[in-house]
Protein backbone atom coordinates (compact mmCIF):
# COMPACT_ATOMS: atom_id res chain seq x y z
CA UNK A 1 0.00 0.00 0.00
CA UNK A 2 1.37 3.31 -0.57
CA UNK A 3 2.73 5.75 2.07
CA UNK A 4 3.10 9.34 1.12
CA UNK A 5 6.62 10.57 1.07
CA UNK A 6 8.39 13.72 1.26
CA UNK A 7 9.58 14.31 -2.44
CA UNK A 8 8.50 10.16 -2.76
CA UNK A 9 6.19 7.03 -2.24
CA UNK A 10 7.33 4.29 -0.15
CA UNK A 11 5.46 0.91 -0.07
CA UNK A 12 3.81 -1.01 3.38
CA UNK A 13 3.35 -4.49 3.09
CA UNK A 14 0.51 -6.63 4.95
CA UNK A 15 1.42 -9.99 6.90
CA UNK A 16 -1.86 -11.50 7.67
CA UNK A 17 -2.94 -13.89 9.88
CA UNK A 18 -6.51 -15.32 9.92
CA UNK A 19 -7.17 -13.64 6.99
CA UNK A 20 -6.69 -16.72 4.47
CA UNK A 21 -8.93 -19.09 7.24
CA UNK A 22 -11.68 -16.17 7.12
CA UNK A 23 -11.27 -16.06 3.24
CA UNK A 24 -10.44 -19.14 0.82
CA UNK A 25 -13.68 -20.24 0.86
CA UNK A 26 -15.05 -19.58 -2.72
CA UNK A 27 -12.36 -17.01 -3.15
CA UNK A 28 -12.28 -17.34 -7.21
CA UNK A 29 -16.16 -17.38 -7.67
CA UNK A 30 -16.04 -14.42 -5.24
CA UNK A 31 -13.25 -12.57 -7.68
CA UNK A 32 -14.77 -13.73 -10.59
CA UNK A 33 -18.34 -12.13 -9.18
CA UNK A 34 -16.73 -8.98 -8.48
CA UNK A 35 -15.73 -8.62 -12.21
CA UNK A 36 -18.83 -10.40 -13.84
CA UNK A 37 -16.96 -13.28 -15.41
CA UNK A 38 -18.40 -17.05 -16.07
CA UNK A 39 -16.71 -19.26 -14.43
CA UNK A 40 -15.61 -22.27 -16.63
CA UNK A 41 -16.09 -20.00 -19.59
CA UNK A 42 -12.13 -20.97 -20.87
CA UNK A 43 -12.86 -24.61 -20.91
CA UNK A 44 -13.79 -25.00 -24.51
CA UNK A 45 -10.46 -23.93 -25.51
CA UNK A 46 -7.84 -25.72 -26.96
CA UNK A 47 -5.44 -26.73 -23.95
CA UNK A 48 -2.41 -25.69 -26.61
CA UNK A 49 -3.81 -22.43 -27.56
CA UNK A 50 -3.13 -19.49 -25.22
CA UNK A 51 -6.37 -17.76 -24.80
CA UNK A 52 -6.86 -14.28 -23.46
CA UNK A 53 -10.52 -13.09 -22.70
CA UNK A 54 -11.07 -9.16 -21.96
CA UNK A 55 -12.99 -8.91 -18.86
CA UNK A 56 -12.25 -4.61 -18.49
CA UNK A 57 -11.25 -1.59 -19.21
CA UNK A 58 -11.07 0.47 -16.17
CA UNK A 59 -10.53 4.32 -16.86
CA UNK A 60 -7.63 5.45 -15.10
CA UNK A 61 -7.37 8.91 -13.36
CA UNK A 62 -4.62 10.88 -12.55
CA UNK A 63 -4.10 12.09 -8.62
CA UNK A 64 -0.10 13.81 -8.48
CA UNK A 65 2.17 10.96 -9.53
CA UNK A 66 -0.53 8.04 -9.34
CA UNK A 67 -2.95 6.61 -11.62
CA UNK A 68 -6.50 5.84 -9.38
CA UNK A 69 -10.06 4.59 -10.30
CA UNK A 70 -13.95 5.64 -8.34
CA UNK A 71 -15.02 2.57 -6.55
CA UNK A 72 -18.13 2.16 -4.36
CA UNK A 73 -18.14 0.75 -0.51
CA UNK A 74 -21.34 0.27 0.84
CA UNK A 75 -23.01 2.26 -1.96
CA UNK A 76 -19.97 5.44 -1.08
CA UNK A 77 -18.02 6.18 -4.38
CA UNK A 78 -14.37 5.76 -2.99
CA UNK A 79 -10.85 7.47 -4.77
CA UNK A 80 -8.91 3.86 -4.57
CA UNK A 81 -5.02 3.82 -5.77
CA UNK A 82 -4.53 0.93 -7.86
CA UNK A 83 -1.42 -0.64 -6.15
CA UNK A 84 0.76 -3.36 -7.42
CA UNK A 85 3.14 -3.25 -4.51
CA UNK A 86 0.11 -4.15 -2.00
CA UNK A 87 -0.41 -7.45 -0.58
CA UNK A 88 -4.29 -6.50 0.10
CA UNK A 89 -6.96 -3.85 -0.50
CA UNK A 90 -6.81 -1.18 1.96
CA UNK A 91 -9.23 2.00 3.43
CA UNK A 92 -8.31 5.05 5.35
CA UNK A 93 -9.06 5.51 8.79
CA UNK A 94 -11.04 8.27 8.70
CA UNK A 95 -12.98 6.79 5.81
CA UNK A 96 -13.79 3.74 7.72
CA UNK A 97 -15.34 5.48 10.67
CA UNK A 98 -17.09 7.81 8.15
CA UNK A 99 -18.45 4.76 6.69
CA UNK A 100 -19.18 2.82 10.11
CA UNK A 101 -17.41 -0.55 9.07
CA UNK A 102 -17.42 -3.03 11.60
CA UNK A 103 -14.57 -5.17 12.33
CA UNK A 104 -13.56 -8.65 11.90
CA UNK A 105 -12.87 -9.48 15.79
CA UNK A 106 -11.73 -12.96 14.58
CA UNK A 107 -8.73 -11.92 12.62
CA UNK A 108 -6.03 -9.39 12.91
CA UNK A 109 -3.15 -8.16 10.32
CA UNK A 110 -0.10 -6.71 11.03
CA UNK A 111 1.17 -3.88 9.12
CA UNK A 112 5.25 -3.90 8.30
CA UNK A 113 6.82 -1.07 6.07
CA UNK A 114 9.54 0.98 6.30
CA UNK A 115 9.54 3.65 8.88
CA UNK A 116 8.28 1.62 11.29
CA UNK A 117 5.40 -1.57 11.83
CA UNK A 118 1.60 -0.69 12.43
CA UNK A 119 0.70 -2.80 15.80
CA UNK A 120 -1.82 -5.41 14.92
CA UNK A 121 -5.66 -4.94 13.63
CA UNK A 122 -8.76 -6.19 13.15
CA UNK A 123 -9.79 -5.16 9.95
CA UNK A 124 -13.29 -3.76 9.11
CA UNK A 125 -15.73 -5.11 6.56
CA UNK A 126 -17.38 -3.31 3.48
CA UNK A 127 -20.97 -5.48 3.07
CA UNK A 128 -20.68 -4.12 -0.72
CA UNK A 129 -17.36 -3.68 -2.69
CA UNK A 130 -17.98 -2.58 -6.16
CA UNK A 131 -15.13 -1.59 -8.75
CA UNK A 132 -16.32 -2.82 -11.97
CA UNK A 133 -19.54 -4.72 -13.17
CA UNK A 134 -20.01 -6.68 -10.08
CA UNK A 135 -19.53 -7.16 -6.27
CA UNK A 136 -17.81 -8.28 -3.43
CA UNK A 137 -19.95 -9.08 -0.30
CA UNK A 138 -18.28 -8.68 3.00
CA UNK A 139 -14.95 -7.85 1.68
CA UNK A 140 -12.47 -7.65 3.84
CA UNK A 141 -9.93 -4.43 4.13
CA UNK A 142 -7.08 -2.96 6.13
CA UNK A 143 -7.17 0.21 7.73
CA UNK A 144 -4.29 1.88 7.11
CA UNK A 145 -2.59 5.65 6.11
CA UNK A 146 -3.29 6.14 2.31
CA UNK A 147 -3.56 9.22 0.44
CA UNK A 148 -0.46 10.78 2.37
CA UNK A 149 0.44 13.63 4.70
CA UNK A 150 -0.59 17.38 3.60
CA UNK A 151 -3.34 16.09 1.09
CA UNK A 152 -5.93 14.55 3.19
CA UNK A 153 -9.64 16.21 2.12
CA UNK A 154 -8.25 17.37 -1.60
CA UNK A 155 -10.16 16.23 -4.33
CA UNK A 156 -8.88 13.12 -6.30
CA UNK A 157 -7.14 11.83 -3.32
CA UNK A 158 -7.33 8.09 -2.96
CA UNK A 159 -9.01 7.29 0.26
CA UNK A 160 -8.23 3.49 -0.32
CA UNK A 161 -6.21 0.69 -2.56
CA UNK A 162 -6.80 -1.82 -4.28
CA UNK A 163 -4.25 -4.29 -3.96
CA UNK A 164 -2.88 -7.66 -5.83
CA UNK A 165 -5.69 -9.61 -3.61
CA UNK A 166 -7.63 -9.22 -5.81
CA UNK A 167 -5.48 -7.39 -9.34
CA UNK A 168 -3.00 -10.82 -9.31
CA UNK A 169 -6.19 -13.40 -10.55
CA UNK A 170 -6.04 -11.38 -13.42
CA UNK A 171 -3.70 -10.84 -16.64
CA UNK A 172 -2.94 -6.80 -16.14
CA UNK A 173 -2.47 -4.49 -18.93
CA UNK A 174 -1.68 -1.03 -17.71
CA UNK A 175 -1.63 1.94 -20.28
CA UNK A 176 0.06 4.75 -18.33
CA UNK A 177 -0.10 6.98 -21.50
CA UNK A 178 -3.37 6.01 -22.47
CA UNK A 179 -4.56 6.23 -18.83
CA UNK A 180 -6.55 2.59 -18.96
CA UNK A 181 -6.17 -0.54 -17.09
CA UNK A 182 -7.42 -3.40 -18.76
CA UNK A 183 -7.97 -6.40 -17.09
CA UNK A 184 -7.61 -10.07 -19.09
CA UNK A 185 -8.24 -13.66 -18.03
CA UNK A 186 -5.85 -15.91 -19.68
CA UNK A 187 -5.51 -19.79 -20.45
CA UNK A 188 -2.63 -21.91 -21.47
CA UNK A 189 -0.28 -18.66 -22.25
CA UNK A 190 3.46 -18.44 -21.80
CA UNK A 191 6.40 -17.06 -23.65
CA UNK A 192 5.65 -13.19 -25.10
CA UNK A 193 1.79 -13.76 -25.54
CA UNK A 194 1.18 -9.65 -24.81
CA UNK A 195 -1.33 -8.24 -27.89
CA UNK A 196 1.11 -5.66 -28.74
CA UNK A 197 2.40 -4.51 -32.00
CA UNK A 198 6.14 -3.58 -31.95
CA UNK A 199 9.08 -4.39 -29.51
CA UNK A 200 8.48 -4.92 -26.55
CA UNK A 201 10.58 -5.94 -23.34
CA UNK A 202 9.67 -9.68 -21.22
CA UNK A 203 11.16 -10.09 -17.74
CA UNK A 204 10.91 -13.22 -15.97
CA UNK A 205 10.12 -12.88 -12.71
CA UNK A 206 9.37 -15.39 -9.58
CA UNK A 207 6.46 -14.92 -7.57
CA UNK A 208 6.89 -14.97 -3.31
CA UNK A 209 5.36 -16.04 -0.77
CA UNK A 210 3.70 -13.46 0.18
CA UNK A 211 1.93 -13.05 -3.54
CA UNK A 212 4.29 -9.98 -4.93
CA UNK A 213 6.44 -10.75 -8.15
CA UNK A 214 9.64 -10.23 -7.63
CA UNK A 215 11.86 -9.43 -11.27
CA UNK A 216 15.74 -8.69 -11.54
CA UNK A 217 16.77 -5.51 -12.51
CA UNK A 218 20.81 -4.15 -12.32
CA UNK A 219 22.53 -1.44 -10.70
CA UNK A 220 25.77 -0.71 -11.28
CA UNK A 221 25.66 -4.23 -12.89
CA UNK A 222 24.64 -5.66 -10.09
CA UNK A 223 21.54 -7.69 -10.21
CA UNK A 224 19.04 -6.99 -7.41
CA UNK A 225 14.89 -7.98 -7.00
CA UNK A 226 12.78 -5.01 -7.73
CA UNK A 227 9.25 -5.15 -7.14
CA UNK A 228 6.49 -3.11 -10.04
CA UNK A 229 5.07 -0.87 -7.69
CA UNK A 230 2.43 1.11 -9.23
CA UNK A 231 1.89 2.78 -5.88
CA UNK A 232 4.79 4.22 -5.50
CA UNK A 233 5.90 7.76 -7.03
CA UNK A 234 9.42 7.09 -7.12
CA UNK A 235 11.91 4.25 -7.48
CA UNK A 236 13.55 3.73 -4.57
CA UNK A 237 15.80 0.93 -2.30
CA UNK A 238 16.58 0.83 0.94
CA UNK A 239 20.22 1.53 2.05
CA UNK A 240 20.74 -2.09 3.13
CA UNK A 241 20.72 -2.90 -0.79
CA UNK A 242 23.37 0.32 -1.86
CA UNK A 243 26.06 -0.57 0.98
CA UNK A 244 25.44 -3.84 -0.98
CA UNK A 245 26.62 -2.94 -4.25
CA UNK A 246 29.56 -0.54 -3.32
CA UNK A 247 27.78 2.43 -2.20
CA UNK A 248 29.38 4.30 0.58
CA UNK A 249 27.79 6.12 3.70
CA UNK A 250 30.07 8.93 2.39
CA UNK A 251 29.24 9.14 -0.93
CA UNK A 252 25.92 9.03 0.59
CA UNK A 253 26.08 11.98 2.73
CA UNK A 254 27.70 13.96 -0.22
CA UNK A 255 24.20 13.39 -2.01
CA UNK A 256 21.06 15.53 -2.17
CA UNK A 257 18.90 14.99 1.21
CA UNK A 258 15.48 13.22 0.75
CA UNK A 259 12.88 11.52 2.56
CA UNK A 260 9.16 9.44 2.85
CA UNK A 261 6.40 9.33 5.64
CA UNK A 262 6.49 5.55 6.39
CA UNK A 263 4.02 2.91 7.50
CA UNK A 264 3.86 4.42 10.76
CA UNK A 265 3.67 7.90 9.79
CA UNK A 266 7.15 8.46 10.87
CA UNK A 267 9.42 10.51 8.45
CA UNK A 268 12.05 8.35 7.07
CA UNK A 269 15.45 10.21 6.11
CA UNK A 270 17.35 9.15 2.83
CA UNK A 271 19.25 10.87 -0.06
CA UNK A 272 18.82 11.21 -3.73
CA UNK A 273 21.70 9.34 -5.48
CA UNK A 274 22.97 9.22 -9.00
CA UNK A 275 24.29 5.90 -10.11
CA UNK A 276 26.27 5.17 -13.35
CA UNK A 277 23.57 2.75 -14.40
CA UNK A 278 20.33 1.27 -14.28
CA UNK A 279 19.34 -1.61 -16.25
CA UNK A 280 15.48 -2.95 -16.75
CA UNK A 281 14.86 -5.27 -18.95
CA UNK A 282 16.99 -4.01 -22.45
CA UNK A 283 16.37 -0.28 -21.20
CA UNK A 284 20.07 0.74 -19.90
CA UNK A 285 20.02 4.58 -18.05
CA UNK A 286 23.24 6.40 -17.42
CA UNK A 287 23.25 8.75 -14.40
CA UNK A 288 19.80 7.70 -12.91
CA UNK A 289 18.78 9.72 -10.21
CA UNK A 290 17.39 7.09 -7.58
CA UNK A 291 16.10 7.15 -3.89
CA UNK A 292 17.51 5.52 -0.97
CA UNK A 293 16.13 4.89 1.94
CA UNK A 294 18.15 4.69 5.15
CA UNK A 295 15.70 1.35 5.94
CA UNK A 296 16.18 -1.85 5.41
CA UNK A 297 14.07 -3.55 2.33
CA UNK A 298 15.62 -7.37 3.18
CA UNK A 299 15.31 -9.42 -0.44
CA UNK A 300 12.56 -7.01 -1.56
CA UNK A 301 15.62 -4.56 -2.40
CA UNK A 302 13.66 -2.24 -4.94
CA UNK A 303 10.32 -0.09 -5.94
CA UNK A 304 9.99 0.27 -9.23
CA UNK A 305 7.63 3.21 -9.24
CA UNK A 306 5.68 5.43 -11.16
CA UNK A 307 8.87 8.08 -12.40
CA UNK A 308 9.76 5.07 -14.53
CA UNK A 309 6.29 3.32 -15.32
CA UNK A 310 4.12 6.21 -16.06
CA UNK A 311 5.74 6.67 -19.81
CA UNK A 312 5.13 3.19 -20.57
CA UNK A 313 3.05 0.03 -21.19
CA UNK A 314 2.79 -2.32 -18.67
CA UNK A 315 1.80 -5.98 -18.45
CA UNK A 316 2.17 -8.09 -14.69
CA UNK A 317 1.21 -11.64 -15.62
CA UNK A 318 1.01 -13.32 -11.93
CA UNK A 319 -0.09 -16.45 -13.13
CA UNK A 320 2.98 -16.80 -15.95
CA UNK A 321 5.17 -14.94 -13.44
CA UNK A 322 6.53 -12.49 -16.23
CA UNK A 323 6.46 -8.92 -17.08
CA UNK A 324 6.31 -7.14 -20.22
CA UNK A 325 7.24 -3.54 -20.88
CA UNK A 326 6.93 -1.33 -23.90
CA UNK A 327 7.89 2.47 -24.15
CA UNK A 328 5.55 4.96 -25.69
CA UNK A 329 6.34 5.74 -29.30
CA UNK A 330 8.03 8.94 -30.27
CA UNK A 331 9.51 9.38 -26.48
CA UNK A 332 13.42 9.18 -26.17
CA UNK A 333 14.21 5.60 -24.94
CA UNK A 334 17.07 6.59 -22.47
CA UNK A 335 16.37 9.28 -20.54
CA UNK A 336 16.29 8.58 -16.83
CA UNK A 337 13.76 9.06 -14.68
CA UNK A 338 12.63 12.18 -12.90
Amino acid sequence: MAIECAGVSLKAWAVMTGYFRHCARNLVAVVAGLLGLTLGAQAQQSENTCSLASVMRMPLDVSGAWFTTTAAINGHPVVMLIDTGAAHSAISPELAKQLRLPEDRHTKIVIHGVGGDMKAAHPVIAHSFRAGHGDLVDYEMVVANVGGAGRKGQPGVPQGVIGIDLLSYYELEFDFPGRTLTLYESSNCSGNFAPWTGHFDTIKGKRQLDGQLFIPVRLNKEAINAVVDTGSSYTTLGIDTAHDIGISDAELRSDHPDGAFGASGVLVPGHRHYFDSFEVGETVFHRAPLSIQDEHFGVMQMLLGMDFLRPRKVWLSFKTEQVFLQYAAGLNEQRPPP
